[in-house]
């Protein structure tokens, strides 16, 4: 009995950690036994000890043989990534003892410091993450650490050595240096002669000339905005301009590296004409001094005085130029001869009609006769002839023989008036225009020749359709005009655009849509005093050979209008108001719902549909006994998807998701409506655990739900869970299975005496040890911690 009761307490409390005083400090909470055994502290399944070829050696007691393995191998015990240090790079490879030195793990250091020497002698700070990874020591990102600390390193600076700039006699020691330039190149600064940078009060900070992005000391950046170089002065040779070596004492004005260019100049010479010797007054930068230019303002310069050369006008004397037309113009004026100038009497002042771009065209101001359209591009002898002072200004006075020799209409035998302006204007003779108010002249009458209504009579000229139009009316035939007995007045149909399409008031029956686009004949066949208005009357024909439906079987109405409409016959429609269609029964055929009889037509689902009830397999629904109302689970869309009211035993979850045949079998009237009636199979072969050994009740709702059977609950009202026992989750499914059937097979007695607060033990006659002796170098047991996930409890299962 004493040795069953102390199996039942180990089995309890197996996998609780005894707290002891543990060398590797409070820290680490992890069960003794998961690294030692009791035969010795030494770890029996991984001795850490050296790194060989990146790996650490091992020795496994159990396998006698020794191996490789790395820091994440199965075999190791504890995960250091649980920590608040990650082991990567060459961390996962080293022994445990180079970085943990005492047996208390948590004391190792966390900084690198605390493991690696400062070769750099505290120049770069304590951290060494900043320029190296666990991977190596290689430093890989210099140019990015240098971005990061502003100053980066291209140019020349992208392939100096790291001593260059930090040499301070030890090459691993790297005292900070200044970002500007002058804390490297003060040398260069000072030694620079041409030009002397110290002596020219340059600024020290080199950007401002020179790239740091080249590889020498070459610049194209000097600031130049107190004297910008531009166009010709965009030169490369500082020494071209700057001849002393000294680059503060050159002049900024003109003459003083032009001067002889000032002296030299012949075309204006600059000297004799006393031109200023401020080059900028009229030249740019340009290369080759031009274009120039000159503030004319005593004459200004427009038009193609702009383009002539200064000599062409001044002709070598800039102090007396003549500043008046004729004082350059006058051989032109004297030689002109259409019109003869000086015969003329014009004035010489060349702006009256000429203008500063070109002599021709000239004008004219013609104030006296305003030349406009045709007159304004006609040249002046063509209306001067030579005489510029007695020019008739009347139409007839040019225009006398035009209208003698007019023919269409014959403007003298007409007696129109010689003023032509009253029809014709000055753009062109043949687009003359008359006042037609007494008629007037709109649509095709605009457009006809005046003779081909007047005839050549232009004073009994009809104003009537038929006074013109009356043969057109004699000779029309569809419809004949004449036998219609229609009015002669033309516009009564017609308009003065075309004769068609004509119109016609058809309000005794509006003609809309299909009847708006067939022929008039089509529909009166020649008899426009007795056309019937209704629809039989013309379409009687196509009433009588109406097969989809035989409208005449049928005993439809004549009046085509009740379902049909003016546009097409094939869109009829009908109020099916006695059966509204729906769903699949609106696109269905009229025939294949009524099969050519629609007097006698069933309005009930089983009246069409009773073949599809009889022969429906799946469910069998003549063997099921369903109504034959079809919409008591189909609708008039598909016959599938259908619904069914499943109140007899709803169905929720996985249930609702099955097919019908799956729970019915074909037998929709004696279906089983209790868990074990479909899943006895399921009980019978559940084997974890094994329902029918433990006598679980065949209810399946007591532990699982309708969603899936692996999520089943169970109520151990038989012995709660509470405590140190929630956390036998963690414990290996072997032993919860092992220590689950010993529970069954216990006694309520057993059960008792396990549930009582402390372990009825009696001493042994062989050991003689009392109930209250506990294991040597164990403190007494404590409650669980709960807050965890770890088997933080004392005592063992």
């Amino acid at each position: 009995m004493r040795r069953l009761s102390q199996i039942v307490v180990m089995l309890l409390f197996t996998g609780l950690r005894v707290s002891a005083q543990s060398p590797h400090g409070d820290a680490l909470e992890i069960d003794c036994s998961q690294c030692h055994s009791p035969a010795g502290w030494t770890n029996p399944t991984l001795i850490w000890s050296e790194k060989v070829s990146g790996a650490i050696k091992h020795k496994g007691r159990s396998r006698q043989v020794e191996g490789k393995v790395t820091s994440d191998s199965k075999s190791v015990v504890f995960d250091h990534d649980s920590t608040e240090f990650l082991l990567d790079g060459v961390h996962k490879v080293v022994d445990c003892k180079s970085c943990h030195s005492t047996m208390v793990f948590d004391q190792a250091p966390m900084q690198c410091i605390g493991c690696h020497s400062d070769v750099h002698s505290m120049t770069l700070g304590d951290d060494c993450a900043r320029c190296h990874t666990p991977q190596s020591w290689l430093v890989n990102n210099i140019p990015e650490l240098h971005e990061q600390n502003g100053f980066p390193l291209f140019g020349s600076h992208a392939n100096l050595s790291c001593v260059e700039c930090h040499g301070d006699g030890n090459s691993t020691q790297f005292n900070r240096v200044g970002n500007d330039c002058i804390s490297c190149h003060r040398t260069d600064f000072m030694n620079t002669r041409a030009p002397d940078h110290n002596v020219g009060g340059f600024s020290t900070d080199c950007f401002e000339c020179h790239d740091p992005i080249g590889t020498g000391w070459n610049t194209n950046t000097v600031d130049h905005s107190f004297f910008p170089l531009t166009m010709g002065h965009a030169i490369t040779d500082c020494n071209q301009c700057h001849t002393t070596g000294v680059f503060s004492d050159a002049s900024p004005e003109c003459v003083s590296c032009h001067l002889n260019d000032f002296n030299s100049t012949t075309n204006p010479n600059h000297v004799l004409s006393g031109f200023s010797t401020d080059c900028a007054t009229c030249h740019t930068t340009n290369v080759g001094w031009t274009p120039v230019s000159f503030d004319h303002a005593v004459y200004p310069l427009v038009g193609s005085h702009t383009t002539v050369s200064c000599d062409a006008c001044h002709n070598g004397n800039y102090t007396n130029t003549p500043n008046t037309c004729d004082g350059c113009h006058l051989p032109d004026y004297n030689g002109s001869t259409n019109p003869n100038h000086t015969a003329a009497g014009f004035a010489t002042d060349c702006a009256t009609c000429h203008n500063e771009t070109a002599w021709s065209p000239s004008s004219y101001d013609h104030a006296i006769y305003p030349l406009t359209n045709s007159h304004a591009t006609v040249s002046c002898d063509q209306c001067h002839n030579g005489n510029y002072d007695n020019t008739p200004n009347t139409c007839d006075g040019c225009h006398m023989t035009d209208y003698s020799s007019a023919t269409n209409p014959n403007h003298a035998t007409a007696g129109f008036p010689t003023d032509c302006a009253q029809c014709h204007d000055p753009t062109l003779w043949t687009n003359a225009t008359f006042d037609h108010n007494i008629y007037p002249l709109i649509g095709a009458h605009a457009t006809t020749s005046c003779d081909a209504c007047h005839n050549g009579d232009y004073t009994n000229t009809p104003n009537t359709c038929d006074g013109c139009h009356l043969p057109d009316y004699n000779g029309s035939t569809n419809p004949n005009h004449t036998a219609a007995g229609f009015v002669t007045d033309c516009a009564t149909c017609h308009n003065e655009t075309a004769w068609s399409p004509s119109s016609y008031d058809h309000a005794i029956y509006p003609l809309t849509n299909s009847h708006a686009t067939v022929s008039c004949d089509q529909c009166h066949n020649g008899n426009y005093t007795n056309t019937p208005n209704t629809c039989d009357g013309c379409h009687m024909t196509d009433y009588n050979s109406a097969t989809n439906p035989n409208h005449a079987t049928a005993g439809f109405p004549t009046d085509c209008a009740q379902c049909h409409d003016q546009t097409l016959w094939t869109n009829a429609t009908f109020d099916h108001n006695i059966y509204p269609l729906i769903g699949a029964h609106a696109t269905t055929s009229c025939d294949a719902c009524h099969n050519g009889n629609y007097t006698n037509t069933p309005n009930t689902c089983d009246g069409c549909h009773l073949p599809d009830y009889n022969g429906s397999t799946n469910p069998n629904h003549v063997a099921a006994g369903f109504a034959t109302d079809c919409a008591t689970c189909h609708n008039e869309t598909a016959w599938s998807p259908s619904s069914y009211d499943h109140a007899i035993y709803p169905l929720t979850n996985s249930h609702a998701t099955v097919s019908c045949d799956q729970c019915h079998n074909g037998n929709y009237t004696n279906t089983p409506n209790t868990c074990d009636g479909c899943h006895m199979t399921d009980y019978h072969s559940a084997t974890h655990p094994n329902h029918a050994t433990a006598g679980f009740p065949t209810d399946c709702a007591q532990c699982h739900d309708p969603t899936l059977w692996t999520n089943a609950t169970f109520d151990h009202n038989i012995y709660p869970l509470i405590g140190p026992a929630t956390i036998l989750r963690r414990v290996p499914q072997r032993q919860l299975h092992e220590h689950a059937e010993h529970l069954r097979r216990l006694s309520p007695a057993g059960l008792q005496r396990i549930n009582e607060p402390e372990p009825r033990l009696r001493a042994s006659p062989r050991t003689a040890r009392p109930a209250t002796t506990r294991r040597p170098g164990h403190r007494a047991a404590r409650p669980c911690d709960l807050s965890t996930n770890e088997l933080a409890c004392d005592g063992e299962l």
